[in-house]
């Protein structure tokens, strides 16, 4: 189906209208889509309404209907306004997110939801436009701002130049100690809080950057990610399981050279670029 066509053939007023529900699905050539959602502002509603459609439902709420279109006043509450500011537009044509129709039909849960949520699952893996981070601004002159999750990690040696790891809860392999830069914080405010929650580090530390990596797309959790790696020099060298770790130890780096897994290999990696830097 033509969105952009069919939508146009209404001749609403601009900024006045989302695309909401399954039809994103379409417009991106995930499926096929037989409908058309739309969320209008009181004035196209009017609009709309004097064109002689019959009056439906959208569970409880009232909807005007004809053919493929089911077009209301709001989306769970959120009106047009709203909607708009955070939409995905293609081909001009505003939508409420892949993102966002993602988490409501994983929290509807229908049969038809859950076939839904396979096919998006096939279709985002790393796709630019439709990853946690993307906001991409409506208007005549699109704009898009690319947002990343930014992963703070600290190599520690202790004396014989062994580097401190740690096997984090729930998780089945090694990494250095470390994790997400929170809003609000400082970047030492947060290796404090994540070696603290990881491997119980209490008192002061120094620190220096050792290494910015390119970004790579986490599939688990369909955003990127930047690892920024940190030489840490703890005034305590005290460590033990925090409340996110399992398992802490002092290793020598060499065992993870020929690791299968890539955050393993990292370790030895880390390792020998800091002792290069400074040992």
């Amino acid at each position: 189906m033509d969105f952009k066509q069919r939508i146009a053939e209404l001749n609403l007023p601009e900024n006045s209208y989302v695309v909401v529900g399954s039809g994103i699905l379409g417009a991106l050539g995930i499926r096929e889509s037989s409908d058309i959602d739309l969320v209008v502002t009181e004035e196209a509603y009017d609009k709309v309404e004097k064109l002689g459609w019959q009056h439906g439902k959208w569970g409880e709420k009232v909807v005007l209907q004809d053919g493929v279109f089911d077009v209301g006043k709001d989306w769970y509450g959120e009106h047009t306004e709203d909607l708009l500011k955070r939409a995905q537009i293609i081909d001009g044509v505003p939508y409420l997110s892949l993102n966002e129709v993602y988490e409501w039909k994983r929290r509807r849960g229908q049969d038809k939801d859950l076939r839904d949520l396979k096919l998006i699952d096939n279709y985002r893996p790393g796709n630019p436009d439709t990853v946690y981070g993307a906001i991409i601004h409506p208007g005549e002159h699109l704009r898009k701002d690319s947002l990343f999750r930014a992963s703070l990690k600290a190599v520690i040696f202790n004396e014989r130049q062994q580097i401190l790891v740690v096997k984090e809860r729930g998780r089945d392999w090694w990494d250095i100690p470390g994790g997400g830069l929170e809003h609000g914080e400082t970047i030492k405010e947060a290796l404090a809080r994540e070696l603290n929650e990881e491997v119980s580090l209490s008192g002061d530390f120094e620190f220096e950057p050792l290494l910015v990596e390119d970004p790579r797309y986490l599939n688990t959790h369909n955003l990127y990610q930047m690892r920024i790696t940190f030489i840490v020099r703890p005034s305590s060298m005290i460590f033990k399981s925090g409340i996110d770790g399992d398992e802490v130890q002092f290793v020598d780096a060499d065992q993870y050279r020929e690791s299968d897994l890539w955050t393993e290999r990292q370790i030895f990696k880390y390792s020998q670029l800091a002792k290069l830097k400074h040992y």
